[in-house]
Formats: C-alpha cells, sequence, structure tokens
C-alpha cells in the first residue's frame, strides 16, 4: 500500500501536473516555483512525522510564497498571458506539493521496514511501475480524444533522455539521498533546479531573464532557509541527551 500511495504523488501526481504545468507557463518561471518543494517537505513533516510547526516556519512559508507571486505577477516572460502563467505556476506548485508528499512517504517506509525491508532501488522500481498503471488511462484518454502521434527521432531522443536520465536515475538517485541525509536535507538540492532552468529557458527556448526572476528566487531561497534551519533547530530540540 505504501508503494502505491508513493506512485500517486511521485509519479502520477507529479508528472501531471508538471507536464499540464509546463504548457502554459515558462521554463523558467517554473524551475523556480519548484524550489518550493524543501518547504511543503516540512511542513508535511508535521502530519506525517510528528514535527512541530512554528511561528518562523509560517514566516519562511509566507516569504517563499511572495517570491512565487513576484515570479509569476512580474515574470519578463510577457509573450505568454497572464491568465496562463498564474494556471501554469499553480500546477506547478502543486506538483512540488506531490513530491514534497512522496519525499514524506518514502522516509516513513525506509524508516518502518528498517534494515529488513525494500532498499531504495526496489523502492524506485516498484513505485516506477505502479505509477506507469496508473498514467496508462490518462494517457488512452489523451488518444482517444487527440489521437495517436507518431513519434519522430527528436521526440525519441526526448523521451529516452526524459525517461532514462531524469526519471529513473534521477528518482534512484533523489531515494538514496533521502536514506542517506534524510527527506528535509535532500529536498534542499532542488536549489540547483532554478540556474539550469532558467539558463536552459534561455538558452533553448528564448525565454527572457529579469531581475524579477533574481528577486524571486532570493526570497523563494531565504523563506526555504528559514524554514529548513527551523525544522534543523526543533529537531535537535525534540532530542534527547540518549539521542544524541
Amino acid at each position: 500500500m505504501s508503494v502505491v500511495l508513493i506512485a500517486i504523488f511521485a509519479v502520477m501526481g507529479y508528472q501531471l501536473l508538471f507536464m499540464h504545468g509546463m504548457k502554459f507557463t515558462a521554463a523558467g518561471d517554473a524551475s523556480l516555483i519548484i524550489t518550493m518543494n524543501p518547504i511543503f517537505t516540512v511542513l508535511l513533516a508535521s502530519p506525517f512525522l510528528g514535527q512541530k510547526i512554528t511561528a518562523r516556519m509560517v514566516y519562511g512559508l509566507v516569504l517563499a510564497f511572495i517570491g512565487v507571486a513576484v515570479v509569476t505577477g512580474w515574470s519578463p516572460n510577457t509573450d505568454i498571458p497572464l491568465h496562463d502563467r498564474l494556471k501554469g505556476d499553480f500546477m506547478i506548485m502543486l506538483a512540488a506539493l506531490c513530491w514534497a508528499t512522496a519525499t514524506n512517504l518514502t522516509r516513513i517506509m525506509l524508516e518502518t521496514e528498517g534494515d529488513n525491508g525494500a532498499s531504495s532501488s526496489e523502492i524506485v522500481v516498484w513505485y516506477s511501475l505502479v505509477g506507469t498503471v496508473l498514467l496508462t488511462p490518462w494517457w488512452l484518454a489523451d488518444v482517444y480524444s487527440g489521437g495517436f502521434e507518431t513519434p519522430n527521432n527528436e521526440d525519441i531522443l526526448a523521451i529516452l533522455y526524459l525517461s532514462i536520465l531524469s526519471t529513473v536515475l534521477a528518482y534512484i538517485w533523489f531515494v538514496v539521498g533521502v536514506e542517506k541525509i534524510g527527506a528535509t536535507s535532500a529536498s534542499s538540492y532542488v536549489f540547483l533546479v532554478p540556474p539550469f532552468g532558467v539558463l536552459g529557458g534561455w538558452l533553448l527556448l528564448d525565454e527572457q531573464l529579469g531581475a524579477s526572476l533574481l528577486l524571486g528566487f532570493i526570497l523563494i531561497v531565504l523563506g526555504v532557509r528559514v524554514v529548513q534551519r527551523e525544522s534543523e533547530a526543533v529537531g535537535r530540540a525534540g532530542r534527547s541527551p540518549l539521542q544524541d
């Protein structure tokens, strides 16, 4: 059952929301908003792992949301209508929420099963397979409504890259990271997404660069760091001397 839940959030929910969101917003904008993932990871640790939510965490969340508002409302990519960007950015934020949920569920599964449970790679393989099954009806619905399109060579290369590098290997490495350093610390590496996303959108898609993207990124990162540091402080305070 744990694998099914992880597949619902990490594969079906995340992929559907992220891919559909990318239809409506700029790649650079999306790469900044997905940085909300660590904040959602920490906040969801409260119901999932019993972590306390403090006023400083709420302050960090508000700061990050202001950053998202700056990126969305004052994006330099004005060739995309505002109502489309709002829709796409909201989907990207929900995708980050799905990934944060899956991160906490993965941590719970690893801690619950212990040394006798499934390994990191086994968890990824199983929830990827289950996620593929869950995504298939959505694909069939698209084929039914829009018809089947035969991919060209460029499409095939993109599919191989997305499936092998950015999905299978990335998922395995991420789960190993969660197992080694914990959900909150592992999610911090999402900070590497914005620089690559913004530059990639500029180089490959002719997207615009602007001060609002930098300001939004700074606010989001500051908000995330406030939440993470407070989470670490709460975690240290909650441990007994024997646990240390």
